[in-house]
This record gives structure tokens, sequence and C-alpha cells, in this order.
């Protein structure tokens, strides 16, 4: 590249995601959901938000659709939002993604998995922590953990 010449940068793009921390009581306390996404790591429900839809909405929907817990199995504990954001390319762009989490408690541990993910796991806190590789959801989890404590 010839001197005073710069790269073009990649365009950006900026997209927002919605999602839940799923939790249940389980055999030794409170469990949290996990999902494995294809091969990749470990994390949580979340989408795309669609047109119309609240934050919320979207988080109780990516929940139905990508666990086959219903939305009526499904309570909002107050309070709690957490963002994480990422980056990733898709063709030439570079997609800066924000997601927006809510705490979701769910009346069943019944799950059908979507075809988007390849396995789950019911974990109490320590064991879920562990598993999640990525910092942003493992934050994410420490934030549901510390405000579930606190007594919400």
């Amino acid at each position: 590249m010839s001197p005073g010449i710069r790269a073009r940068e990649p365009p950006r793009v900026h997209e927002r995601s919605a999602g839940a921390v799923v939790f249940a009581p389980g055999d030794a306390g409170r469990e949290y959901l996990l999902l494995r996404f294809g091969t990749g790591p470990w994390g949580f429900p979340k989408g795309h938000i669609e047109a119309g839809e609240s934050e919320v909405e979207t988080a109780q929907r990516e929940v139905m659709e990508e666990t086959g817990i219903p939305v009526a199995a499904q309570r909002i504990v107050e309070g709690f939002r957490e963002s994480t954001g990422y980056s990733f390319r898709r063709g030439r762009s570079v997609v800066e993604k924000e997601v927006r989490f809510y705490l979701v408690e769910s009346s069943t541990r019944e799950v059908r998995l979507s075809h988007e993910h390849d396995a789950f796991a019911w974990l109490p806190y320590r064991s879920a922590l562990a598993r999640l590789t990525l910092a942003g959801p493992r934050r994410v989890l420490e934030s549901a953990e510390t405000h579930l404590a606190e007594g919400a």
C-alpha cells in the first residue's frame, strides 16, 4: 500500500437483540438453563427484536422458540436488565451487536430445543458459570445470581 493511502474500513452495522437468563428451582436449589449453539459456546436464549416488539416480548418469544418453554410458564423478574455486546463479521461488514438480557423464572423444566442448538443443561450457579466460556454471558450470569441472592 502506498504511503498516505489508508485501507478502507469495513462498514459497521449496529444491531440490537434481547434474551433471557432462565432459571428454575432444582433439587439442589436454583438452576440456570444454558444452551449450546451448534458446536460453539454455551449461552442463553436470545434473538433479534422484531418490528413492534418490546425487548421483554422478544426475550420471552426467544425463550419459547429456542427452548419450547411457553410464555405462560415464564415470569419476568422485576428490576433486572443487563446488557452485553460483541462484534462479528458478516460478509464485508462488521456487525456490532448489543444484547439486553432479562431474568425469567420458568415454572417448567421441560425443554424442546430448536434447530439452532444441539444441547441444553440445567445447572446450579457455579457449574453454569464454569460452563460459560465467553466473558459477556459470564458477567450477565453473575449479575443475575447477585440480583436473585439480594431477594428479587
